[in-house]
Order: structure tokens, then C-alpha cells, then sequence
């Protein structure tokens, strides 16, 4: 697994000190990525440029990390129509044009719109500062909108009460997936799901004693109060063991993906009561909850041919929250992994005693809380690294 991180440059930590001793802020203003010229690069403090800078954009945003007072996690998009590259680098620039920081970053490939993939891109990358005060983020204000301009582009609450009724509380939606169906069958009906699960309302996707899947299953784009939960066909209640009602069986995950992965959700998404495995050419997470989302995995079976680089039970990342518990793991590198600013919960977690992953929780710029028992490691019960905390 590849260790990501942010270094302030020797130029920026001079100016950093500087910029504290006469009280005099430094603006940073822009973010460039880079291709690495196709391989990770091996940021330095020494470093001046990116080695392959693909594109730079003034910063659009920044956020204090929730944990930790001295972390800026800054933001930049990326429209839809910039592309054709693999981000494996981030750099951040001050208003002299110096870098100031340079990142390690997840490869991550921008579609361009001709390729089909009209979507903007977020990139955050994240720098501790020793003197916070000593730093001012310069905003690019054409980045937002005015009221005006949203009034205009958007319904007002009003103009959406006069046009369409309200959608009804407590109304449930169950989706009933076939047992023959193909990847692209199921992801046709997940998402052709209304996107929006109102408070007090549930989707629901029940799976098939047995299905086999050459491809992953992607979840994402669902918002509202209400939930989403993917759970057995058959009747079944939340108990700690191997034994299951639904089996998903991966023999493949599509490229850059893992099992059950669940993207971009603000609505929270329960994976309920599955046995989730995956053969020797399944090589990612079996369930991956990425981007802001909000997830359970609960009173599963997850199970690995084999341990790998990147084969993993549970993996969140990207500012994600969520609850895992009452859950058996066997095999993989990795049992729990919780990366790039996530808060986790681990309950009553456990590892198979004759086919443990390497390492039971893993910890990257986050923070897994623990309560009960947790999944044992081969190697390791517990790594952290970049300032993660396991508690």
C-alpha cells in the first residue's frame, strides 16, 4: 500500500518563520497536480516544482482538520473539461509563485469529457502548520456564486413548493437484485434509484442467496436524512458469525475500484448481514466507502483468497464516517483501514484465528476509535501512519 503524504519545502518553511516573526501573514493561492511523468514521484523538502505538473488552479477552499488544530486540509477543482491524466503529485504555491508544499497523492485518473467522464475532481491536500496564524489562504472568488446567480440557477424552497408535492415520509423503497444478474445490472437499478432518501425513509437493495460478480458494485450520490442498506433477500438478524443468508462473490472488481464501494453518499449506507468475498483477481477492498460518505458495515463475513499490497476487508477513505461492527475478517494485508481524514468506529470486530491479515487496523491521517474486540494481525493488531491515532 502506498504512503501518501504533504511536506512543507525548505523555501516554505523559511517563509513560514519569516512570515510568524513579523507577523505578517503568507498568502497561499494555488494548488498544481502532476503526473508524476507516469510513476509516484518522492517529494523532498528540497523539491522547487512539481516533476510533471498537469494543471494548476487557484485554491477554492480550505477547512481546519477535526482533530488536529495545526492541519489545513485546502481545496482546488478540477473542471470537467481538464483531463487525460493520473494525479501522483500536488504541490501548493504561495503568492510569490514559490512552492510551498509538495505531496505524495493517490493515483487518480481525471477523465476528460470525451472520454465520457464529465465530472469535476476535488483535490485536498493537506499541511501542518507549526505557526497557523502565520498563514492566509487566498480564496478564487469566481469559484462561487452569488445568491443571484443560485436563484437564478436553482429552485428557490419556495418556487419548489408551488411546483411539485412534497415527497411522503415513511414511505420505504425495496429493490430485489435477481440472481443471475451482471455488474452492470445491478448498478443499472441502483442507479435509477431516486437520489434523494428523505428523513424517516429507507432504500432498500436485498440480495440473492448466491450472486457471483465479475465487476463491483457501486453505490453513490444518494443525500437526505433517510438510508440506504444493502441486506439479504431472506429473513435475517444481526448476529457475530460466519454463517450468512446472502453471499456476494467477487471474481473480479472493476479497474480502480473494490467490492462494495460507496462513493460520495450523504445519506448513510448500511452494508447488513453479507458473507462478501473475493478470488485471487480481486485486488482492493471488499467494502470501499470513499468521498464524504457515510457508512455501517455491520454483522458481516468479508473474506479474502489471499493477502496483498492492496487487498483489504474495510477500507475508508477520503473524509468518510461510519460505524463497523459485529463483523469476521480472514486474510488480506489489512482488517480495518481508515485513511486520508476519515472517523471510524470499530466494534466487536474479529479475525479469523487460522487466516488473519497482516494487520488488523490501520490508521493514515485519521482517527479509528475501538470499543470490544478488534481484528487481530498476523504482523500487527494496530498501525498508524501520517499522524493517524488508533483510540
Amino acid at each position: 500500500m502506498q504512503t501518501f503524504f504533504t511536506y512543507i519545502t525548505s523555501a516554505g518553511l523559511a517563509k513560514l518563520t519569516a512570515a510568524h516573526q513579523s507577523g505578517t501573514p503568507l498568502a497561499l493561492t494555488h494548488i498544481a497536480v502532476g503526473d508524476g511523468d507516469g510513476s509516484y514521484p518522492s517529494p523532498t523538502p528540497a523539491d522547487t516544482v512539481l516533476v510533471n505538473e498537469v494543471y494548476r488552479a487557484a485554491i477554492t477552499g480550505n477547512t481546519v482538520h477535526p482533530s488536529r488544530s495545526n492541519w489545513q486540509v485546502l481545496e482546488m477543482v478540477i473542471p470537467a473539461n481538464q483531463g487525460g491524466w493520473t494525479i501522483r503529485e500536488v504541490g501548493v504555491f504561495d503568492e510569490d509563485g514559490d512552492l510551498f508544499a509538495v505531496g505524495k497523492y493517490p493515483a487518480t485518473y481525471k477523465p476528460t469529457t470525451e472520454e465520457g467522464g464529465a465530472t469535476e475532481l476535488t483535490v485536498k491536500p493537506i499541511i501542518e502548520l507549526a505557526y497557523t496564524n502565520a498563514v492566509t489562504v487566498v480564496y478564487d472568488d469566481s469559484s462561487f456564486m452569488t445568491k443571484t446567480e443560485a436563484d437564478a440557477l436553482y429552485l428557490t424552497e419556495s418556487q419548489a413548493d408551488v411546483r411539485y408535492l412534497p415527497i411522503p415520509s415513511g414511505v420505504d423503497t425495496v429493490v430485489s437484485i435477481p440472481s443471475d444478474s451482471t455488474p452492470v445490472a445491478v448498478n443499472a437499478l441502483i442507479a435509477a434509484q431516486d437520489k434523494y432518501i428523505p428523513e424517516g425513509r429507507t432504500l432498500t437493495f436485498k440480495f440473492p442467496a448466491t450472486l457471483s460478480l465479475d465487476g463491483s458494485i457501486v453505490i453513490s450520490g444518494f443525500y437526505g436524512g433517510g438510508q440506504v442498506i444493502l441486506c439479504p433477500e431472506a429473513a435475517y438478524t444481526q448476529q457475530f458469525n460466519t454463517t450468512k443468508q446472502a453471499v456476494i462473490n467477487f471474481t473480479g472488481f472493476t479497474a480502480g475500484k473494490g467490492g462494495i464501494n460507496v462513493y460520495g453518499c450523504a445519506a448513510r449506507v448500511s452494508v447488513d448481514s453479507l458473507k462478501i468475498t473475493g478470488d485471487l483477481n480481486c485486488d482492493g477492498p471488499l467494502v470501499k466507502v470513499h468521498d464524504n460518505s457515510v457508512a455501517d458495515v455491520v454483522s458481516c463475513y468479508l473474506t479474502h483468497a489471499a493477502a496483498s499490497s492492496s487487498r483489504c476487508a474495510i477500507r475508508f477513505g477520503y473524509g468518510s464516517t461510519g460505524h463497523i461492527s459485529l463483523n469476521y475478517i480472514e486474510f488480506g494485508q489489512w482488517g480495518i483501514v481508515a485513511d486520508l481524514t476519515c472517523s471510524v468506529y470499530s466494534a466487536g470486530n474479529e479475525a479469523n484465528g487460522g487466516y488473519l491479515p497482516i494487520y488488523g487496523l490501520y490508521s493514515s491521517a485519521s482517527i479509528i476509535y475501538k470499543d470490544g474486540n478488534q481484528p487481530t494481525g498476523s504482523m500487527a493488531n494496530e498501525l498508524t501512519a501520517i499522524g493517524g491515532k488508533i483510540y
